[in-house]
C-alpha cells in the first residue's frame, strides 16, 4: 500500500507580514519508506532555496487504541525473529557495555549520557531490519558516527531531569518529615519476620503519588528521543520536547504495554530465567516499534 508524505510550506506572498502568508502542501507519495523519505528531502530542499519560505517538517505524533502497546510487543517480537542471534549477541553487547560503564565509579553518571548513543544504534539497526535491509552487530555504535552530538545532549538532559527530581524529592523528605517513615518501611520490606506492617501517613501516599507521577514525567521526556534523533535527524530539545507530546498522548497504549510487559518478565523468570534471552531484546525493540506505530 502507498504511504503518504507532507510537507508542509509557508509562502510569503509578497509581504513582510505573516497574515499574508499563503499555505501549500506538497504530497509525496512511493510505496518504499526509503523512496518516500527522500522525496520528501528533495521538496525540503528545493522550498528552501526560495526566499521567505518556513518549513513545517516536524512529525506529528499520532494517537493510537490501547490495544497498540500489546501490537508494540508483537511487532518488536516480529523484529526478533527476523535475525534473532544478531539482537541476542547487539542486546547481550548492549547490556554488558552498559554495566561495565555504571560499575566503574566515576564513569557511572556518564552511563546515563551515553546510554541513547547505544540505543540510537538499536533503533538504525531495527530500522533497516524493519525495512527489510541487512544489519550487524557492530551498528550498535551507529550512533557515534551520526547525530551523535544531539544524542549526547539528549542524555545530559536526562541526567539532568533526574538529578533535579530526586533533589526536589529529598527536599520534600525534610520538609514533611518522612525520613523516619522511609526507613521503618525499608527495614519492613527487608525483614523476614511476618509482623503487621505499619500503615502509612497520608503524607507519605501523596509522597509516593508525587514521585510516581514526576518519574512519568520525566521518563516521558526519553521515551522515544533517541529514535527521533537518529531516524528523523531532530535536535535534542525538540526531540525530547516531542517524545513528551506522544508519550502523554499515547498514555493508554504505554499503560498496556508497561502491564503487559510485566506479566512477560514473570513468566520468562519462572524457568530459571532463560527467558530473559528474549525478553531482554524485546526490551530493546519495543521502543522502535512504539515509534513506527505513533510516528510512521
Amino acid at each position: 500500500m502507498a504511504r503518504l508524505f507532507f510537507v508542509r510550506v509557508l509562502l510569503g506572498a509578497g509581504s513582510s507580514s505573516w497574515l499574508h502568508h499563503r499555505t501549500k502542501y506538497f504530497l509525496a507519495c512511493q510505496a518504499e519508506p526509503a523512496s518516500l523519505r527522500y522525496a520528501g528531502l528533495l521538496l525540503v530542499e528545493k522550498a528552501m532555496q526560495q526566499d521567505d519560505v518556513v518549513i513545517d517538517t516536524t512529525p506529528e505524533p499520532r494517537r493510537v487504541d490501547a490495544i497498540g502497546g500489546w501490537l508494540w510487543i508483537i511487532g518488536a517480537f516480529s523484529l526478533y525473529r527476523r535475525s534473532w542471534l544478531q539482537w541476542t549477541a547487539m542486546s547481550a553487547l548492549f547490556f554488558i557495555l552498559a554495566f561495565a560503564l555504571s560499575a566503574l565509579p566515576l564513569v557511572s553518571i556518564a552511563a546515563t549520557i551515553v546510554t541513547p548513543v547505544l540505543v540510537a544504534g538499536m533503533m538504525d539497526a531495527a530500522d533497516r531490519c524493519h525495512r527489510g535491509e541487512s544489519f550487524q552487530v557492530l551498528d550498535l555504535f551507529n550512533g557515534f558516527k551520526r547525530n551523535t552530538r544531539e544524542l549526547l545532549l539528549v542524555g545530559a538532559f536526562y541526567l539532568v531531569a533526574w538529578l533535579a527530581f530526586f533533589m526536589i524529592l529529598m527536599l520534600m523528605v525534610e520538609l514533611l518529615g518522612l525520613k523516619s517513615q522511609l526507613i521503618v518501611l525499608s527495614q519492613e520490606a527487608l525483614s523476614a519476620k511476618n509482623t503487621p506492617a505499619q500503615s502509612p501517613s497520608s503524607a507519605l501516599v501523596w509522597f509516593g503519588l508525587f514521585a510516581f507521577i514526576g518519574g512519568l514525567l520525566v521518563s516521558s521526556i526519553y521515551f522515544f528521543a533517541p529514535a527521533l534523533v537518529m531516524l528523523r535527524g531532530m535536535r535534542a530539545v525538540e526531540a525530547m520536547k516531542l517524545s513528551y507530546v506522544a508519550f502523554w498522548r499515547n498514555f493508554l497504549p504505554i499503560l498496556v504495554f508497561s502491564i503487559a510487559f510485566v506479566a512477560l518478565t514473570i513468566l520468562a523468570s519462572i524457568p530459571l530465567f532463560l527467558g530473559f534471552i528474549v525478553l531482554i531484546p524485546l526490551a530493546l525493540l519495543a521502543p522502535y516499534a512504539a515509534y513506527v506505530g505513533i510516528f510512521e
